[in-house]
């Protein structure tokens, strides 16, 4: 209900996605001839009806991780990570329709559907069990918290085995689904964890970790014919620990991570042999639909290989590869000049594009240019022309009557691309690393002019210095003559560098580890570092200026920050915006933005009218906040026509989570509540957006209000 609240009044929404691929694997379901795979975004609906050609029909945009998927008749229901379950209806799978929603307190990892109930593997909150007899409201009913990670479960007549992660396997009963009861345990010192379950009668084949002396056992099979003491039968090894698996009458088929699939006879359980395996690099999961295999990688492989790859396995002497479904590139970069915005996608090659963003919901196509070798990238653009770093080459392209123009390529990788007047700095985390200088008078024919043997992930030039950041060094390079390039000096930031801008008279470097550092360069070769600000499970992939808003690119789920930087010594978190992928890079226009998604190009909107208008309706003769912005306490006037009212007060912090509670407060005709900016715990909390909700016993109506505490 808070993050229902909170989403409400956030001031940058995410809208629309273009160029949507996935990464695949994370799980499978099949009905008829559709494969339904869910990946870093969401769900695909692949027809492989021509199994050498398969098809996508559509795909379903999720807010989470979707890491678990069920197909039961036409719902299919989605283990969405912190989201939750969200249950659909695929009667028309071209228009998948979304019925219901339910959240739940953990991280939804996998799911079962039996009848008209959901068995839900929640992480650390155990199993949860949820009637979806109506899907438009599904209900939990009954739960049964694990002493470890629920992580992988399978459920059969009355019993769920679930795999606990390193507290082995449980097993409850769930006879009444409102009341789960324990029954048995499998666990033992030599036990390391337990991945994937299966149940086969009274058989219970598992993916894991077990030493059994003198030997790791991978792959192991359990009797479970008295359920209160489950015994080790049998198992045998792999040269990796393996993750998912499914098994078809005798066969089981195991993802063995970098060592391929591993394709076993279990026809006796106390004499398991492997027949053979397929090759191939981190299959991340995989189904069988006799006679086919499909099977998908995970994010830890080659770009080339983030596809579904079917199999013939109805000879296992000859298992044949005989299609393959390809996702789109990755989305590495933006940049925005005036109404037209230019995209930078990689897979095995790069791709630029240009489109005008006029109408920003509604993208036009003008050209695009596809150039070898991909992998990684950046795209700088000054008009008329336009720097790309991609994979191990620097190119040099004219954007001129909306049209691009190859000029020349270099091979030399680039991972920072800075032109200043007839001259080009370049710099580079891998080998061969450098910073280097090119006179670009004629930019047909670059010259490389000088280089110096540092390595670089960004740099912003300010008059004649680079600052340039690589792991924990920020180097202060002299540029003032480009042929004569020398380091000035170097600071220790202790963090690892990942992006820098130039704002005023400091640099803002984000960093890989989680945190935003200030630096002063008033003196240019005496850098100082003022203060570091905490930016939790952000990567800070990048980092972009629009006045005195400070937008970052999070690398992970947070999407993008925002922060004022009015006073650009303390930053203060005003704002964010979950996106679907993991945002990578961002343009700014002047009420948008456009994010590299890497798994999708997205658009976010500021929406301040409807937020102001909102406020205006909200606090008109109800109450008064101030000051906001505030540094130690918060004043909260009620204004109320009775003598007493009873008042409880709530904060949130930008995440939704609850950060203090002040309940049942009788106030006066004169009412005003004190909030002292600390948690529950009595201890302060950070600065940032937090969000204050009163709800009044008067007339019994609920008020939320942004407020801002700056120190």
């Amino acid at each position: 209900m808070v993050w229902l609240l909170i989403s409400l009044f956030m001031s940058y929404e995410y809208k629309s996605s273009w160029f949507v691929r996935g990464i695949y694997g994370w799980d499978f379901a099949i009905k008829d001839s559709l494969l339904f795979a869910t990946s870093g975004y969401g769900v695909d609906i692949i027809n492989f009806a021509n199994p050498t050609s398969p098809t996508l029909v559509s795909n379903i945009m999720t807010p989470g991780w979707p890491y678990g998927v069920e197909v039961n008749n036409n719902l299919l229901c989605v283990c969405d990570d912190y989201a939750g379950v969200k249950i659909y209806d695929i009667s028309n799978p071209a228009l998948p329709m979304e019925l219901g929603h339910i959240d739940s307190p953990g991280s939804a990892t996998m799911i079962v559907i039996r009848d008209t109930f959901a068995y839900l593997a929640d992480d650390w909150c155990g199993l949860r069990i949820i009637n979806i007899s109506n899907p438009y409201n599904p209900v939990e009913i009954g739960s049964y918290d694990t002493p470890g990670r629920a992580i992988w479960l399978d459920v059969a007549d009355t019993l769920a085995y679930i795999s606990d992660y390193y507290n082995g396997l449980l097993i409850l009963n769930v006879r009444e689904p409102s009341n789960p009861q324990f029954v048995g345990q499998w666990q033992n010192p030599n036990l390391s964890y337990i991945w994937a379950v299966d149940v086969i009668d009274t058989l219970l084949y598992v993916t894991g970790q077990y030493l059994v002396v003198p030997q790791l056992k991978h792959f192991m099979v359990l009797n479970v014919s008295n359920p209160t003491t489950p015994s080790y039968v049998y198992g045998i090894t792999f040269p990796e620990p393996p993750d998912g698996m499914v098994i078809r009458d005798t066969i089981a088929f195991v993802c063995d991570q970098t060592s391929g699939i591993r394709i076993v006879n279990i026809a006796n359980p106390f004499n398991m042999f492997e027949i053979t395996h397929i090759p191939g690099f981190y299959y991340n999961n995989l189904t069988a639909h006799n006679p086919l295999l499909f099977t998908a990688n995970s994010t830890y492989g080659n770009l080339n290989d983030h596809c579904i790859k079917i199999f013939d396995i109805s000879n296992f002497n000859n298992i044949t590869p005989i299609g393959q479904y390809n996702p789109g590139p990755f989305i590495e970069d933006v940049c925005l000049e005036a109404n037209t915005l230019f995209v930078l996608a990689v897979k095995e090659y790069a791709n630029i594009m240009a489109f005008s963003c006029v109408v920003p919901e509604s993208l036009t196509f003008i050209d695009s240019l596809i150039l070898p070798s991909g992998s990684r990238g950046c795209l700088v653009y000054e008009p008329p022309y336009l720097y790309v770093g991609h994979g191990d080459r620097l190119s040099i392209l004219k954007f001129n009557n909306n049209a691009f123009q190859h000029i020349v390529s270099l091979n030399s990788p680039v991972d920072a691309v800075v032109p200043q007047n007839t001259f080009l700095f370049t710099g580079t985390e891998v080998l061969p690393y450098g910073f280097r200088s090119y006179n670009i008078t004629n930019p047909f024919l670059p010259q490389l002019i000088d280089s110096l043997p540092i390595r670089c992930t960004d740099m912003a030039i300010v008059d004649r210095f680079a600052y340039v950041a690589y792991g924990n060094k920020l180097y202060v390079v002299n540029i003032e003559n480009p042929y004569n390039l020398f380091v000035a000096c170097s600071l220790n930031t202790g963090q690892y560098s990942q992006k820098i801008v130039k704002y005023q008279s400091y640099l803002i470097i984000g960093n890989q580890n989680w945190c935003l550092q200030i630096v002063d360069i008033s003196q240019p070769t005496n850098p100082q570092i003022i203060d570091t600000i905490s930016t939790p499970q952000s990567y800070n992939y990048d980092i972009v200026i629009n006045d005195s808003l400070l937008f970052v690119a999070t690398g992970d789920k947070r999407g993008v920050l925002v922060y004022n930087i009015t006073n650009p010594v303390i930053p203060v978190l005003v704002d964010s915006c979950d996106t679907p992928g993991f945002a990578q890079n961002i343009a700014v226009g002047d009420d948008y933005l456009f994010v590299a998604d890497w798994l999708c190009l997205g658009l976010i909107k500021r929406n301040s009218t409807a937020i102001a208008e909102y406020y205006a309706n909200a606090t008109k003769k109800k109450f008064k906040i101030y000051p906001n912005l505030f540094s130690d306490c918060l004043n909260i006037e009620i204004i109320s026509s009775q003598k007493q009212s009873h008042v409880v007060l709530n904060v949130y912090d930008a995440l939704g989570r609850l950060v203090r509670n002040i309940n049942g407060v009788s106030i006066g005709a004169m009412p005003s509540i004190i909030w002292d900016g600390r948690d529950g715990a009595k201890r302060p909390v950070p600065p940032g957006v937090y969000f204050i909700q009163i709800m009044n016993s008067e007339d019994r109506k609920t008020i939320i209000n942004k407020v801002v505490k700056i120190n």
